[in-house]
C-alpha cells in the first residue's frame, strides 16, 4: 500500500523519508513489510494521505476496529457499533487524536444505543472543548451534531440549532485531501440537513444543500447529490406553503379589520 501510493504521487523513497526517517526505513517497509515505530508510520501515512487503518501494523488493529464502529454508526447500526466497540481495550487508544475519536464514538453509542443523553453529552463535550486542528476537526463537528441531537431530544430546539450551526462552521474549516473525506463530510452534512428540516429551518436547508452541491460538482464528485437535491426541493415546497399560510393568515386578519361599510 505504501509503495503503491508513493509511486502514484510521484515521490521517491528519499522524498517520502525526508524529515521523518531514513530512506532505508522506507525501503524496509516496502520490501519486507518491516514493522516500524507507530509515530513514524503515522507521519508516513499523513504525507501519503493514507489512513492508518489501511496499513498492516500491530498497533493499527484497534484503529481498524474504531473505523468499523464508525461505519456502523454512519449506517445507524447502533447495536453492531456497541458490540464492536466493546472489543476495543481503552488502554490501546494511547494518543490524543485517537482519544478524541474514541470519546466521539462513545458519545454516539450512548446516544443511539443506550439512549443515555447525559452520558452522551459528557463525552461530546470533552471533544468539543478541544481546539480545532487537522485530523480532529471532523470529530469536533460530529460531536457538535451529537449535542444538537441531545438537545432536540430534551425538547430544546434553539440549543439544538446552535450546535448544528457550530457543526457546519467546523466542517467549513476542514481541508479535504481525498475523496474519502468528501464522502464522510457529505454524510454528516446530510444528517445535519435532516435535523434542520425537522426544525423547519427550510431556508438554511436550501442554502446549505446548494453550497455543498456546488462544492462537490466543482470537484467532479457526484456523491449523494440526489439527497441534496431532494432536501432542497422539499424545503422549497415547505417554504412556499409556509409563506402561503402566512399570506392567508394576514389576509384573514385584514378582512376582520375592514369597516362594515366597505363590505
Amino acid at each position: 500500500m505504501i509503495k503503491k501510493t508513493r509511486v502514484k504521487l510521484g515521490l521517491s523513497q528519499a522524498d517520502l523519508a525526508k524529515g521523518i526517517c531514513s530512506q532505508g526505513t522506507i525501503s524496509g517497509i516496502e520490501k519486507f513489510d518491516k514493522v516500524t515505530r507507530f509515530n513514524t508510520l503515522s507521519q508516513i501515512c499523513e504525507r501519503l494521505h493514507l489512513e492508518l487503518e489501511d496499513i498492516n501494523h500491530p498497533k493499527t488493529k484497534e484503529l481498524k476496529r474504531l473505523k468499523q464502529v464508525e461505519n456502523h454508526l454512519v449506517h445507524h447500526n447502533f447495536a453492531k457499533a456497541a458490540l464492536s466497540f466493546e472489543e476495543i481495550p481503552v488502554e490501546k487508544v494511547n494518543n490524543s487524536f485517537q482519544q478524541i475519536r474514541y470519546e466521539c464514538i462513545l458519545g454516539h453509542i450512548n446516544l443511539g444505543y443506550y439512549h443515555n443523553l447525559d452520558e452522551a453529552a459528557f463525552h461530546f463535550t470533552k471533544v468539543i472543548s478541544r481546539p480545532l486542528e487537522d485530523k480532529v476537526d471532523f470529530y469536533i463537528a460530529w460531536s457538535n451534531y451529537g449535542m444538537a441531537t441531545v438537545w432536540k431530544r430534551k425538547q430544546a430546539p434553539k440549543k439544538s440549532l446552535e450546535f448544528l450551526e457550530q457543526a457546519v462552521s467546523v466542517l467549513r474549516t476542514i481541508k479535504l485531501a481525498k475523496k474519502q473525506d468528501y464522502s464522510r463530510n457529505t454524510d454528516l452534512i446530510i444528517e445535519i440537513l435532516s435535523e434542520l428540516y425537522e426544525l423547519q429551518e427550510f431556508q438554511r436547508v436550501i442554502d446549505l444543500s446548494a453550497e455543498v452541491e456546488t462544492f462537490l460538482l466543482s470537484q467532479k464528485y457526484h456523491y449523494k447529490l440526489d439527497f441534496l437535491k431532494d432536501f432542497r426541493a422539499r424545503s422549497l415546497r415547505a417554504l412556499g406553503k409556509q409563506k402561503q399560510g402566512f399570506s392567508e393568515h394576514l389576509r384573514h386578519g385584514l378582512m376582520q379589520k375592514v369597516p362594515e361599510i366597505f363590505l
